[in-house]
């Protein structure tokens, strides 16, 4: 969730930078939609890894950096 919003907001810092957009405009159009881009990322992510780590530990355990 920590990156969606890192990236959204740095989308819009950029568009306001190059002049792109008016910054009304960005905050009703743009950024007006991002907790509906964070909650699911968030929330489905966290399930499923949740679910995984219960019935497939195996899966889980796989998730190694160094392989």
């Amino acid at each position: 969730m920590a990156v969606i919003a890192a990236v959204v907001a740095a989308g819009a810092l950029l568009l306001w930078l190059l002049g792109a957009y008016t910054p009304a405009r960005i905050v009703n159009d743009y950024l007006l939609f991002l907790p509906i881009a964070m909650l699911p990322e968030g929330f489905l992510n966290g399930a499923i890894l949740s679910m995984l780590t219960a019935w497939k530990p195996e899966w889980v355990r796989s998730f190694d950096d160094r392989d």
